[in-house]
């Protein structure tokens, strides 16, 4: 709670991690055509990663996955977008994304990239629905810690806000809610537990790529 809040307030004004310089340091640019000229020549493949302004579901994502992007798309051809948003998969304008406040990096693929079943798999995924079950598992492994993304602060948030409401209830009713304040205690331990469990099986999948590729 307290450590969104200070980030919330960071987001807003555009400050830290969420500044103009630091934003120019990870290679984004201002979400303005005259940065990106020649963007209707962007080949298949190319990835748009959007840093949003100004909104607040854009600003839970970036909190949640410890970073400034909060929205990724890829470019299928002439300017156009592949992209997934609330109201399912479309084709859209890259100049949409146009608005003077938001930052965007676009990045070529990787050279391994099989670019025909990239196009095959956009062609077929085209007027799908959002994926709302994955969103909200993903949410929820990171509650608990158990994505290799999920950071610590996000613990804190949770304690302190499971802390703030047993203080309250104790104050209006006189007791402890004693399910809420197992919760409580064991909260981080799962956390803490999911987060080991997940550097762990990193390490095991790193070592076997590294592996077979000697």
């Amino acid at each position: 709670m307290l450590y969104a809040a200070i980030d919330y307030l960071k987001y807003r004004r555009r400050k830290g991690r969420y500044s103009k310089q630091a934003m120019e340091n990870e290679g984004f640019s201002l979400a303005i055509e005259r940065n990106f000229p020649g963007y209707k020549s962007i080949p298949l493949g190319h990835i748009a990663f959007v840093s949003t302004s100004g909104s607040l579901a854009s600003w839970l994502i970036m909190y949640a996955c410890n970073g400034v992007v909060s929205h990724v798309t890829m470019f299928y051809s002439e300017g156009v977008l592949h992209d997934t948003i609330t109201s399912g998969i479309q084709r859209r304008p890259f100049s949409e994304y146009f608005d003077g406040i938001s930052y965007i990096r676009i990045t070529a693929p990787p050279p391994s990239t099989d670019m025909a079943y990239a196009k095959a798999f956009m062609d077929s995924s085209l007027g799908a629905s959002y994926n709302w079950l994955g969103i909200a598992r993903l949410g929820l492994a990171k509650l608990i810690g158990n994505h290799h993304g999920a950071p610590w602060y996000l613990c804190a948030d949770v304690l302190l806000t499971l802390g703030v409401a047993i203080g309250v209830n104790w104050v209006i009713s006189g007791d402890i809610n004693t399910t809420a304040s197992a919760i409580l205690a064991a909260y981080p331990i799962v956390f803490a537990f999911n987060k080991y469990r997940n550097r762990n099986y990193l390490k095991e999948v790193s070592m076997q790529i590294q592996s077979r590729a000697k």
